[in-house]
């Protein structure tokens, strides 16, 4: 599945790109930088990331030109979690995510303003940076998901939440919200993130030391785990069949 996500994005890029740079002429130095690293780029994953981060450099530019804020902000959002989860740059994911909340603050877009929340967050969780803050941007996320009903993610933020304690060493306060995460999750049947969040609980029991339990969590996130492989497997599956039914 994530073959296929690649080669789509492959694609798209080669599609959209010619045309984006008639349309736009000149290239800032961020988007020189890019190409010269692409150009130099050894490893497919390096590549498919600067593909990423170049599009959206491109993205930006034109919705600059056509005061698109909207557009603007979603690409500062891309790239703060390209930033978090491919590149493992951690301040230009914050840089990104800081800017992407700026405008959807100014155009009160409130699902932006949630999900840049949360990651801005979360990159202080991992990396065990302003803790109070990361606090106080969830907490930002929460009540916006609450005000909403968006109960998916209303449970990425309680998972972001029950991260924070774990940081924070308070790991009762952090198994309680992870399985408070993991409980909504059930109910839409996102077993990936169920899987994730249960490595995160196995890890703090085996840091209290309580093994079984931390067995226990870590054997269902393999579980759910392939479960959700499964899941994926099948949906590609049954969308394979049915473009070739097209054709028969």
């Amino acid at each position: 599945m994530c073959r296929e996500r690649k080669c789509i994005f492959l694609c798209l890029f080669v599609i959209i790109y010619p045309s984006l740079k008639l349309a736009w002429g000149q290239k800032s130095y961020i988007i020189d930088r890019l190409e010269v690293a692409l150009n130099n780029a050894q490893e497919d994953t390096n590549k498919i990331l600067l593909y990423h981060q170049l599009l959206e450099q491109y993205t930006i530019s034109g919705a600059e030109k056509l005061q698109d804020f909207a557009s603007i902000a979603d690409a500062y959002f891309t790239l703060s979690i390209t930033y978090t989860d491919g590149l493992k740059q951690y301040d230009m994911a914050i840089f990104y995510g800081l800017e992407a909340l700026r405008i959807y603050e100014k155009l009160n877009h409130q699902d932006g303003k949630a999900n840049t929340c949360n990651i801005i967050a979360w990159v202080y969780g991992i990396t065990n940076q302003h803790l109070s803050l990361a606090h106080d941007y969830i907490d930002k996320a929460i009540g916006i998901a609450q005000s909403t009903r968006e109960k998916k993610f209303l449970a990425y933020y309680w998972g972001t939440k029950g991260l924070i304690y774990k940081t924070e060493n308070q790991l009762d306060s952090a198994i309680f919200y992870f399985q408070k995460a993991n409980q909504n999750l059930e109910n839409i049947n996102d077993k990936a993130i169920i899987a994730y969040f249960n490595t995160f609980l196995g890890d703090i029991y085996f840091q209290q030391a309580n093994n079984e339990k931390a067995f226990s969590f870590y054997l269902q996130a393999v579980q759910y785990s392939k479960q959700a492989e499964a899941k994926d497997f099948l949906k590609g599956g049954n969308e394979r069949t049915s473009r070739s039914r097209k054709y028969h």
